[in-house]
């Protein structure tokens, strides 16, 4: 069952935590409420007279019990059940009370029937052992008689193990069995004390604010582990901008080709366009031939070219030469412009400024 809870605790979403925070907050309030009304109701017995003492033999649970829980027992212990409790988690100690076994002053040593017990810290029971002879009232033939007025009470969280413990030493509970709770500050001082709705508040405010905490910690992770996977993505180059964007011509660029790869590249432009060499060479006048045919400038033309491209023009783009030769209008690709693009965007340049026939 703790695996199964702690299980659920870790799978919860951390808007999970602080719902459980919000109802443990209300179940905190609520338990105060009950204090409260039980403070008043232990308040206004403290004003009346304590109950009349009643022998474990006869003690009935629907009749014997004052309100406030205030009881008034009498009979004797048989040390021979005193026990000690130990409470373990996966064989750690986490928790011991000591318990005393009560008998009606009628029930001999030899009675197997427990009318009631005494359930303490080590500390209360160094403290009941001390003033026990305050408590005696007679005597019989086991030994003692003590009356102990206190609360009835509900065995401290060790319920079951004195169960297990009473059947380990072959006892049975009585049918108004009861645990008792001794004043051991005094009646007065017991009924009138005014800490306990705070405490009881307090515990509970504590653990709302542990699962606040765990939620608020495991949003603040969720978020930062998102953050951490999409920030390879944010993190990324922004594509490289078109150096052409606000120019006559636009488009993705790529690097210039190589020479080795110019000269085996020549058939891959627009047809009458080609590149075999290290210039990307244009023929501008009408020239006879495959390279270069259907494409032509007039002096106009070529003076526009020259004014655009002063530094990547070169040649006198003669009517009747062809551009193999090393006339025309030629782009030197490796020294000026074109060492950072394809071939393309020198053509596309070109016809911007030469116009295309």
């Amino acid at each position: 069952m703790q695996r199964l809870f702690l299980f659920l605790l870790v799978a919860l979403p951390w808007w999970g935590y602080l719902a459980l925070s919000g109802g443990v907050a209300w179940l905190g309030y609520e338990a105060y409420q009950k204090e409260r009304v039980e403070l008043a109701e232990r308040q206004a017995q403290a004003m009346a007279p304590p109950p009349e003492v009643v022998d474990l033999s006869q003690f009935d649970l629907s009749r014997d019990v004052a309100p406030a829980d205030e009881l008034h027992v009498r009979g004797w212990i048989n040390t021979d059940y005193s026990y000690e409790l130990i409470k373990r988690t996966n064989g750690v100690r986490t928790g011991t009370r000591f318990m005393y076994v009560l008998f009606g002053s009628e029930d001999d040593a030899a009675s197997k029937q427990a009318r009631a017990a005494v359930v303490m810290t080590e500390a209360d029971k160094d403290r009941f052992v001390d003033d026990i002879f305050d408590h005696v009232v007679g005597f019989n033939a086991q030994g003692p008689v003590i009356a102990l007025n206190g609360f009835r009470g509900s065995g401290d969280g060790y319920a079951s193990m004195v169960s297990e413990a009473l059947a380990e030493k072959g006892l049975t509970r009585a049918p108004d069995f009861v645990f008792v709770e001794p004043f051991l500050d005094g009646r007065q001082a017991a009924l009138t004390a005014t800490g306990e709705p705070l405490r009881v508040l307090g515990v509970f405010l504590l653990f709302a604010a542990a699962f606040a905490m765990a939620g608020l910690a495991k949003l603040v992770f969720s978020r930062r582990r998102a953050g951490a996977a999409v920030m390879p993505r944010r993190g990324k180059a922004a594509p490289a901008r078109d150096p052409f964007a606000n120019g006559p011509i636009a488009g993705e660029g790529r690097p210039a080709p190589s020479d080795q790869t110019a000269r085996t590249r020549g058939s891959e432009g627009p047809t009458g366009w080609g590149t075999d060499r290290a210039h990307v060479a244009i023929r501008c006048f009408g020239v006879r031939g495959s390279v270069g045919a259907g494409i032509g400038c007039n002096s106009a033309t070529e003076n526009r070219a020259r004014g655009a491209f002063p530094q990547a023009v070169g040649g006198d783009c003669g009517s009747d030469r062809d551009w193999s030769g090393g006339a025309g209008c030629v782009f030197p690709a490796a020294a000026h412009l074109s060492a950072r693009l394809h071939w393309k965007y020198l053509v596309r340049a070109f016809q911007a400024q030469c116009g295309a026939g």
